[in-house]
């Protein structure tokens, strides 16, 4: 659940600021909203949302500072990615003896 909201605000299927309830993400998504609940909780610790009480969801504005957040946390773990894969590939390369 928590993976197809997210990539339904990503793609740009929820628009920023757009208002979301939880009856209505939990039929979209076919669950309950405690599911929802919880999806929305990290949405909103991933800084996709913004839980407002009694008013519900809304889809958060990305801005500058977030997009720069992503791309420099997006660089470090692909190098660190491309870094194992390199040592890993290196050692399952490397001759076996006798």
């Amino acid at each position: 659940m928590y993976a197809e909201f997210k990539r339904d605000i990503i793609q740009g299927t929820f628009q920023p600021g757009e208002p979301l309830s939880e009856k209505g993400l939990a039929n979209r998504y076919k669950s309950s909203r405690t599911p929802v609940r919880e999806a929305g909780l990290r949405l909103q610790k991933d800084r996709l949302l913004r839980i407002v009480p009694n008013r519900g969801y809304f889809v958060a504005q990305i801005t500058l500072q977030i997009l720069n957040d992503i791309y420099e946390f997006r660089s470090a773990v692909e190098c660190a990615a491309a870094e194992i894969a390199a040592i890993k590939g290196a050692s399952a390369e490397a001759p076996t003896t006798p």
